[in-house]
């Protein structure tokens, strides 16, 4: 099973601590189940909890709330992917 999570906002006050503090705890939970991160990989790459083993970063650049970004996430989610969670409302 794969999961995909929007975490571009990650360095966002509010939404990002949100994702800062749930995500981690969501991964631990799922050690069996594979994550892939979308974001930028400069900002993800710099928590250590984004370096599992069960963890895939993808490189998104999209502006939130562009046309932009729902034709770069549909094309970076991977196919295998059971269930996508933004956890925003874009």
């Amino acid at each position: 099973m794969s999961v995909s999570i929007d975490i571009r906002m990650i360095e966002h006050s509010g939404i990002g601590t949100y994702i800062k503090n749930l995500i981690p705890l969501v991964i631990a939970a799922f050690p069996d189940t594979k994550f892939n991160l979308l974001g930028n990989k400069e900002h993800i790459d710099c928590y250590g909890w984004c370096a599992g083993k069960n963890v895939r970063t993808i490189h998104c650049s999209a502006q939130i709330y562009s046309l932009t970004e729902q034709i770069e996430l549909v094309r970076n989610i991977p196919p295998d992917t059971c269930l996508f969670w933004s956890p925003h409302y874009n």
